[in-house]
């Protein structure tokens, strides 16, 4: 654990500037991205394929629990692997399983309870042209690569859970069925549940008597609780038009009955959404459109109908740019507005976060190439996603702006070196210079032992693009970075020759590192 608050801290320190808050919600300030998924601490039996997206994170037994999805694409593959890893220091990653079913499989969520980790993901078909959702199964972790035989959580083949959390000791969940249906002409209606559990592997309705707490379009919903009241805030992506709109929708529930819903829609989408509350203010990290002034909505009223509609909706979203961006909810209006963009481009945003101390969120999340910005739909198929994780911090005190350092002045795969000397007994090096790329760095003193050079550029990378790699390095590359960065180390040593011939002094070459 001690490792774990110390990267944390040294994230902490190379925080991005914050913004001013708009009206009274304040902005986090925000640490860089950085790369885990491809990245060289990922452990042999991961097989990285070019699209890894859908993931999940949980801190358990001390280590953290990433699970994601690795595939060819983001689009159905009935190669799809679900790989889940763990960490101590989030550099170097350790093998926990491989779920892998000759089919499309997404959707993990993770559930810490009562000492044990669950690990939930969803079924879905082979056909990249349709959305084939199959159930969802529930695992539980034993040891180190060890689960449960997977098995399903609730008696509806095409149920999918989306949220899984805690409150007050209790998990809840929200999954909706009818996903299948998206693409038909007058697709029939999506049905939201809010489900709760006594072992973890079998849910019910938290009211029996209202299992479906939205009936209409809704399917990815994700929810928190209002801290003092109970009451909670939902949010939810929708594609499809219902009695509310074609956009997003916020819902609220009092906390005596948690299970009735009042909703507002919007002609804005929130793809992927992860609400969570700070400091008595509600936020979501979902999917933003930067285009047609953020509607997914046209008002393409002279169209036909709605399935005519939905075809120019769709298409003008796929063949558009995306971005991921934390939002602010008023739970009082249910409405919500864009705050700032987190890192995201192309194919982006399936935020998963931890909640750390001193109003610190650690975020697990997905993107494409941020030196690129393909249209959604040609990212989906075309290009490749990576996984990254970044900290925000948000101000302890409600309407003020988080205190944020300046920009680091490295990029982060810059690093120190420390270069102990070694030399006869009785030499006293009393200078050292180190030569490295076009720098001359020279350090002075009665009797040096060792030297630290800062800032130092691994040289077997290529080129750097706003503190990040262009490319990924190699385990070789990376490997050689802490043996060829330094050209030469070159230190003048005072020997002591005797009383008539007074010091001499020597330069040698000292290249180890």
């Amino acid at each position: 654990m001690r490792r774990w608050r110390l990267a944390a801290a040294i994230a902490a320190a190379a925080l991005v500037p914050a913004t001013p808050a708009v009206g009274n919600v304040p902005r986090p300030a925000m640490t860089p991205p950085v790369t885990v998924v491809p990245s060289a601490g990922l452990p042999p039996e991961v097989k990285v394929d070019r699209s890894n997206a859908n993931l999940a994170v949980a801190m358990f037994g001390g280590r953290l629990f990433l699970a994601f999805r690795t595939a060819k694409w983001q689009i159905a593959d009935d190669n799809a692997r679900l790989y889940v890893v763990s960490t101590t220091d989030q550099v170097h990653w350790r093998y926990e399983g491989l779920f892998n079913y000759g089919r499309d499989l997404r959707e993990p969520r993770f559930l810490v309870w009562q000492g044990h980790l669950f690990l939930y993901f969803a079924l879905l078909g082979s056909n990249p042209a349709a959305f084939e959702p199959g159930g969802t199964l529930a695992t539980q972790y034993g040891s180190p690569s060890r689960w449960t035989k997977p098995r399903r959580i609730i008696p509806l083949d095409d149920f999918i859970a989306w949220s899984v959390k805690l409150h007050e000791g209790r998990p809840y969940m929200l999954g909706y069925t009818g996903g299948g249906g998206t693409y038909q002409p007058n697709p029939p209606p999506k049905y939201v549940y809010w489900l709760t559990t006594e072992d973890g592997y079998n849910w019910h309705a938290v009211n029996p008597s209202h299992p479906i707490v939205y009936t209409g379009q809704c399917g990815e919903t994700d929810f928190a609780f209002l801290p003092g009241t109970g009451n909670i805030v939902t949010a939810c992506q929708t594609e499809e038009v219902d009695t509310l709109g074609w956009g997003a929708k916020i819902c609220t529930a009092p906390a005596s009955a948690t299970w009735q819903w009042t909703c507002r829609g919007d002609p804005r989408r929130l793809d992927s959404p992860f609400v969570f509350v700070d400091n008595g203010y509600v936020y979501v990290i979902a999917r933003r459109q930067p285009n047609f002034g953020g509607n997914y909505d046209l008002a393409m009223t002279n169209l036909p109908d709605t399935d005519a509609q939905f075809a120019v909706y769709d298409a003008a979203y796929a063949s558009t740019t995306k971005r991921c961006a934390l939002w602010s909810i008023d739970p009082a209006t249910r409405g919500f507005e864009p705050l700032v963009d987190v890192p995201g481009t192309g194919d982006t945003c399936y935020p998963q976060i931890i909640e750390q101390p001193d109003h610190h969120y650690l975020v697990y999340n997905y993107t494409s190439p941020l030196d690129t910005d393909q249209p959604w739909g040609t990212a989906l198929t075309e290009g490749t996603t990576e996984i990254y994780h970044h900290i925000l911090v948000f101000p302890s005190t409600p309407g003020t702006v988080a205190p944020a350092s300046p920009p680091p002045r490295a990029c982060n795969r810059r690093r120190a070196l420390r270069f102990r000397l070694f030399h006869r007994r009785g030499d006293r090096v009393v200078a050292v210079t180190v030569k490295h790329e076009r720098r001359v760095l020279t350090r002075r003193g009665h009797n040096l032992t060792s030297i630290v050079v800062q800032d130092i550029r691994p040289t077997a990378t290529r080129r750097y693009r706003a503190c990040r790699l262009t490319r990924t390095p190699t385990v070789a590359e990376q490997r050689s970075d802490l043996t060829r960065p330094i050209r030469e180390v070159r230190a003048r040593r005072s020997h002591a020759l005797g009383r008539t011939r007074g010091r001499r002094r020597r330069d040698h070459r000292l290249l180890r590192g």
